[in-house]
């Protein structure tokens, strides 16, 4: 994998990923040939243990590496390290977890956690380009209220301060933002990955959350009441998002 360069803005499944399901296919019928059957969930029979053993490690020790040199690509741009990073892990994640071969569980939950993370991490860092001084605003209410009061809240953060953030959200606001996050989810995510949905459903969740919070601080902190709900923001969510068919994880 060393000598592979490719560059994460436009990386998609990288080759190496792409391969490893067919290559442990194979090594898996090897092995059942050779064990006389055994079943793929381990990979063993009674009278092969030290061998399935030396398998086990040695593919164990070729996913490690592979882990290794994908963050190698990633750090090579920061800017789009959540992406390669979300793409490849989740293929690892959804094709190796089909195949139930029980020596990989753990790395196969590894790439699942971390594959979470990255994901969440994008997520965020969206929310922040696309509806700037939102979340900071939120945040830092949620801060406040745990050494004040909810009346003394505006003292900190002016009435003002509250109207700006509301009209970063507004409908016609969210809007335009979110079509340009939809076309920016399209550009770095490919079909083949599908994590379209997946991206998408964790943008309304995490978008809705912080909304709903908003909607808290309006009318307790400042008797202010926005002008749209939360469950309204969410249907006009889901309906953007709407094309992206979500599969089952």
């Amino acid at each position: 994998t060393d000598h592979l360069k490719p560059d994460p803005r436009y990386a998609g499944i990288l080759v190496p990923f792409k391969k490893f399901p067919a290559f442990l296919d194979r090594i898996v019928a090897i092995w059942r040939v050779c064990s006389g059957g055994s079943s793929t969930q381990n990979l063993r029979t009674d009278n092969s243990v030290s061998s399935a053993n030396i398998l086990d490690g040695n593919i164990k020790k070729l996913v490690t590496t592979l882990f290794a040199w994908l963050d190698r690509v990633a750090e090579s741009k920061p800017k789009y390290a959540g992406i390669v990073l979300s793409e490849n892990l989740y293929f690892f994640y959804r094709t190796i977890s089909a195949r139930k071969v029980q020596f990989l569980d753990g790395l196969v939950q590894k790439a699942y956690n971390r594959f979470q993370t990255t994901a969440d991490e994008y997520v965020i860092m969206s929310v922040e380009q696309y509806f700037k001084g939102f979340r900071e605003f939120v945040d830092e209410v949620e801060i406040l209220l745990k050494r004040t009061t909810h009346a003394d809240v505006k003292f900190d953060k002016p009435r003002d301060e509250l109207r700006r953030t509301i009209n970063k959200v507004s409908k016609q606001s969210i809007a335009t933002s979110v079509g340009q996050l939809k076309d920016r989810i399209k550009k770095h995510f490919k079909v083949e990955s599908q994590l379209r949905p997946i991206i998408s459903e964790k943008f309304v969740k995490f978008f809705c959350m912080k909304y709903s919070v908003l909607e808290m601080i309006a009318r307790q902190c400042y008797d202010e009441k926005l002008s749209h709900t939360s469950e309204e923001v969410r249907r006009w969510l889901d309906d953007v998002f709407s094309d992206f068919a979500l599969p089952v994880i």
